[in-house]
């Protein structure tokens, strides 16, 4: 029997150009049937179920080429489960999952199982990488065209450099036979030795071992270099830190074009929006020497590459205005409390990023006149969403019903509390944000509600088959992204 349609009004619609209307959303079967003003669509009859938008802001679902969800091998920081409600609570309705797991999924039957475990617990879409090598040791290459048959959308030893350039070679080949990117972590370890901070004065006075931003920037230029002579291949750069890095994508990236080698490139949430200094401040705090809002220790704010300089950070924000750094990606990487509160030269690298990511960029970019909201969306939405070769990024009909509602009005704190995350290692406790996500709805389906605006009217107004059910997968044809993948990653 065909669901009613769903209608969400009293919201104000972001449209394909990004501009907000006032209006409504039709939903029905799992697709958008309208998205505009409210005398665009007559009677709606009987069969309908409301819920009141209380004149919140209707955004396409985001979509996060670049996420860690531990699962398996981590568990105890994240799971497919816990990452995925996550994700929902951040607006993200799609997501690429990284391969460092252990095992990691370099042959098929990993890649199928993980398959199995996001169709049984993901209440969002979820997508495979699968590594450039067997074990992510660096040396024999994975079977790609096996790995791209059992559904992975990209290749990719995060978290480590391919620094062997015949197996880079080897998986650049095979990107542009398959249309499936490479994604690349840009690190040379002869530079970053072990390094965890930015180089600054303040490192050296602590004796800090420092990772300086050449590190990032060498093997950018000698992994494009290799891949402008394999014509077809998909680089893709992950977490820019640096202008040097932006320089070299923008001086780069038309001589990779003419030679039909296609380049992207990805910048986080903090890399936008922090510096080293913010290590250094919550240093201070931890030490009791400064008090502010912030992290209170500076593990939560380690990640790699480190927060650099003001100027990098600019540089980036510009670059991601201009096109030059494509999309926004959160690299959510969780890790358990016991490990973050270990000393700074041992505490793992990451931060979490998919529950605060809009409404940081929204609160530190948009209102701050840096990004209008519609390059913001954009960047959050349709490109990444371009770059995994999936449906969506714009609400208007016939798209999927991956949407999110955002509250622009009321500020809130980032609290542990709130967190759908197992892990809580995060920089950005106690900053008051606005922009906070209240409704995601994945292939018309609720997949998250904020408890003190929509969870009542959710639980009133909707049948079962319009909610994915608590502490259960929304099921085949949400939570295995792989089964809602349409053709190859486009250009």
């Amino acid at each position: 029997m065909p669901l009613p349609l769903l209608s969400i009004d009293d919201v104000f619609v972001l449209t394909p150009e990004g501009k907000l209307v006032y209006g409504l959303l039709l939903l029905e079967e799992g697709f958008v049937r309208y998205a505009g003003p409210r005398d665009g669509v007559g009677g709606l009859g009987e069969r309908v179920f409301r819920i009141a938008g209380e004149g919140m802001w209707a955004l396409p679902g985001f979509v996060d080429a670049h996420v860690h969800f531990r699962e398996p091998g981590g568990t105890h920081k994240e799971t497919i489960a816990s990452g995925s409600r996550a994700a929902a609570h951040g607006g993200f309705t799609s997501v690429l999952m990284m391969a460092n797991t252990v095992p990691p999924p370099d042959t098929p039957e990993r890649v199928w199982e993980m398959r199995a475990v996001a169709r049984r617990t993901a209440v969002v879409r979820t997508f495979v990488t699968a590594p450039v090598t067997r074990g992510q040791t660096g040396e024999v290459p994975v079977d790609f065209a096996a790995l791209a048959a059992a559904g992975v959308r990209a290749f990719s030893d995060d978290g480590l450099p391919v620094l062997d350039p015949d197996v880079l070679r080897e998986a650049f080949f095979a990107s542009a036979r398959l249309r499936l990117p490479v994604l690349l972590h840009e690190e040379d370890p002869s530079l970053s030795r072990g390094g965890v901070v930015h180089p600054s004065p303040w490192a050296k006075g602590r004796g800090l071992p420092t990772y300086p931003p050449e590190a990032e920037a060498s093997l950018i230029g000698r992994d494009l270099a290799l891949g402008a002579f394999v014509p077809g291949a998909r680089i893709h750069l992950q977490h820019l830190s640096s202008r040097i890095s932006v320089e070299l994508v923008r001086r780069l990236r038309p001589l990779l074009a003419r030679r039909g080698v296609h380049l992207t490139a990805e910048a986080t949430p903090h890399h936008l929006v922090l510096t080293w200094e913010d290590v250094r401040r919550s240093a201070d705090v931890a030490a009791g020497a400064e008090r502010l809002p912030v992290a209170t220790r500076p593990q939560d704010a380690k990640m790699n590459p480190p927060l650099r300089e003001a100027e990098d950070r600019d540089a980036l924000v510009r670059a991601l205005r201009e096109g030059v750094v494509d999309f926004v990606a959160t690299d959510h990487a969780p890790h358990a409390p016991e490990e973050k509160a270990l000393p700074l030269e041992r505490a793992p690298f990451g931060i979490l990023g998919l529950e605060t990511a809009f409404p940081l960029l929204y609160t530190e970019l948009v209102l701050r006149g840096r990004l209008s909201l519609g390059e913001l969306v954009d960047r959050m939405s349709r490109i990444p969403a371009r770059f995994l070769g999936i449906p969506g990024g714009e609400l208007r009909a016939g798209v999927p019903a991956d949407l999110v509602l955002v509250d622009p009005y009321l500020p809130r704190s980032v609290v542990p509390e709130r967190l759908a995350s197992k892990s809580r290692n995060s920089p950005f406790f106690g900053r008051l944000l606005r922009g906070w996500p209240v409704l995601t709805l994945v292939g018309g389906r609720v997949a998250y509600a904020d408890s003190e605006l929509f969870s009542r009217a959710v639980r009133d107004l909707l049948p079962d088959a319009h909610v994915v059910p608590p502490n259960v997968g929304a099921g085949r044809e949400i939570g295995d992204g792989a089964e809602f993948a349409q053709g190859s990653v486009s250009s």
